[in-house]
């Protein structure tokens, strides 16, 4: 595995850890107070989309990137195949 891959395989998982926390807070309407500054809900519901649409992107990537590994290994193979008896095909 590359490290490509690995990095964003640990980047959908801990964005998709991040979208189920600010559910989970949207669902139980808990309230985030850091100090005196307060979260509103509504900045839960933001980050839930940004998340859900970078969760969405890598593993789009990751989909082309096995797609595209995937296909070079297949040509690899037709060229380390010795070619037949290529008599026989004329």
């Amino acid at each position: 595995m590359s490290s490509k891959k690995i990095l964003l395989v640990v980047v959908g998982i801990y964005f998709t850890f991040c979208a189920i926390l600010h559910f989970v807070r949207m669902a139980f309407e808990m309230d985030v107070i850091i100090g005196r500054f307060y979260l509103p809900s509504w900045a839960s519901a933001a980050l839930i989309i940004f998340s859900v649409i970078v969760v969405y992107q890598v593993c789009k990537i990751i989909k082309e990137e096995k797609k595209k590994s995937t296909t070079e290994t297949v040509a690899e193979e037709k060229e380390d195949k010795p070619e037949e008896n290529e008599e026989e095909n004329y």
